[in-house]
């Protein structure tokens, strides 16, 4: 209240001065929220235009989008010929592959691709041997779009394994099939194939095999169509056929043989319990037994039919069934050459190690206030994970622009903060020197003080506001004794 009356006793000049200055400062301030709005309208403007060119490269997107359909119905679905030349089989078993991919393999469409186009670009790489810089310049797409699909669709194939594989069915005993019928029940036959691979110069002594290829021995067991009924890939080239199988009917998910059935092996393996392999030292290839030739013993016999069945066409090995020397010191110089099968994986297992982590995917995806140990719903499929995808992503573009509208938000608050701020400290500060400005001249009107006294009382005077508008108002009759009381302490 003081301090009201103290200002109400100003000068009309005064306060005029004083209004003209709060006036200027008034303007600087709207001047400073004009230079914030149109900051922000410049943002707004930013993110319309943003959102314009991000519709415009949808458009864009969807002309390519329909572009590349046009190639790849021309590619898939236009001719047969057309068809078997890229993909290696006609429209008919495309379309199946594709269907059985989607339905069994887990094989989604995506927001970029469709699933025959996935499955066209794995076909293609696979019936060209083509490198993936090639396969994304064939199909326009990115080389890391490339790969992720081609191991999409490769999984995909891998799930089909209870599909594409066949349950082994024996030789009947009425038979009348030339090559089968000496072999009553009787699975199959298996043998290793080599797979030429790039490996790494530090594991290629161990992938050499004994013709002096980089490859991987590969089992291989089908039935008497010729269908597979068991796949090992993964091992070294240099391991040996016998150890490839005998780790085959060790694994949890491997080669099974019931009691009373068998496989017909060649001269490679270990003549036993489920697997029959040919005399040895008697004639065995079919290209003996060519020119009008005939078997003279029982032996040489089963080795024809044995051979005729397998249809296999290998050259006895000059130092088979002979000891190697030096077998165990070289054992030792060349242990890290060795194969391990490190790397060899059955279909089965390359499945369950996909559900695995799926399973762990899942359970990642479960929210934080959620028991990971609840039974999911039926109604959980890849559908509704694609569709949390999909909302996830939209939901954190979305927090994405809330925190940036956020930012932007402080930042303005920030700005006004800062604006009001100065404009008060502004507006003091003005008031504040006009009026220690005029302290000194009123002191020098007052006779009854010295110097000291003046200049003591200037300076207890010019440190609070409070005293100086106390001071400026007072008559003039009074300030003297005002200012003794003051620099006596008894204020």
């Amino acid at each position: 209240m003081l301090l009201f009356a103290v200002m109400a006793r100003l000068s009309l000049a005064t306060r005029n001065r004083i209004r003209k200055r709060k006036l200027v400062l008034v303007v600087m301030f709207w001047l400073d929220m004009l230079h914030i709005v149109s900051m922000f309208f410049q943002l707004l403007c930013f993110i319309v235009e943003y959102r314009v060119r991000k519709r415009s490269l949808k458009a864009t997107y969807g002309h390519d989008f329909h572009s590349r359909r046009g190639e790849i119905h021309r590619l898939c679905y236009e001719s047969d010929e057309t068809c078997i030349n890229q993909l290696r089989m006609n429209r008919n078993a495309f379309t199946r592959l594709c269907g059985m991919l989607e339905r069994i393999g887990g094989l989604k469409d995506t927001k970029h691709m469709l699933v025959d186009e996935q499955v066209a670009m794995f076909l293609h790489t696979l019936a060209h041997h083509e490198k993936n810089r090639v396969i994304k310049h064939h199909f326009r797409r990115s080389g890391e779009t490339v790969s992720r699909y081609f191991n999409d669709v490769l999984h995909a194939i891998i799930r089909l394994q209870g599909e594409l594989f066949k349950k082994p069915e024996p030789v009947p005993e009425n038979s009348s099939d030339e090559r089968w019928k000496w072999f009553k029940n009787c699975l199959g036959a298996l043998d290793g194939t080599y797979i030429r691979v790039r490996v790494p110069l530090e594991d290629k002594p161990r992938y050499r095999n004994r013709k002096g290829e980089i490859a991987t021995n590969v089992l291989g067991v089908c039935s008497q169509d010729m269908q597979f009924i068991y796949v090992l890939p993964g091992w070294e080239g240099s391991a040996a056929d016998g150890r490839v199988l005998r780790n085959a009917i060790s694994r949890r998910n491997g080669l099974r043989v019931p009691h009373g059935y068998y496989y017909l092996v060649d001269a490679g393996y270990t003549n036993g319990e489920g697997f029959l392999a040919p005399y040895r030292g008697q004639r065995y290839h079919l290209n003996d037994w060519r020119d009008g030739q005939q078997p003279r013993t029982p032996e040489e016999f089963f080795n024809m039919k044995h051979s005729s069945a397998r249809n296999s066409h290998k050259g006895a090995a000059a130092c088979r069934n002979k000891s190697f020397p030096h077998y165990e010191d070289l054992c030792i110089v060349y242990a890290k050459d060795h194969a391990t099968g490190k790397d060899a994986q059955a279909p089965a297992d390359v499945v369950e190690e996909l559900e695995a982590k799926k399973n762990d995917d899942n359970v990642d995806d479960i929210p934080e206030d959620v028991d990971c140990t609840q039974t999911p719903t039926p109604g959980s499929n890849g559908e509704e994970q694609n569709a949390r995808k999909k909302k996830r992503r939209i939901q954190s573009g979305e927090d994405n622009m809330v925190e940036a509208m956020k930012e932007v938000t402080i930042i303005l608050a920030t700005q006004l903060k800062d604006a009001s701020d100065n404009l008060s400290k502004a507006v003091i500060g003005v008031v504040a020197a006009e009026s220690r400005s005029k302290i000194n001249d009123e002191l020098l009107k007052l006779p009854g003080l010295t110097t000291k006294e003046r200049h003591k009382a200037t300076k207890l005077i010019a440190c609070q506001h409070e005293l100086i508008d106390v001071f400026l108002s007072m008559l003039d009759v009074e300030k003297e004794e005002w200012v003794k009381g003051l620099i006596n302490g008894d204020f």
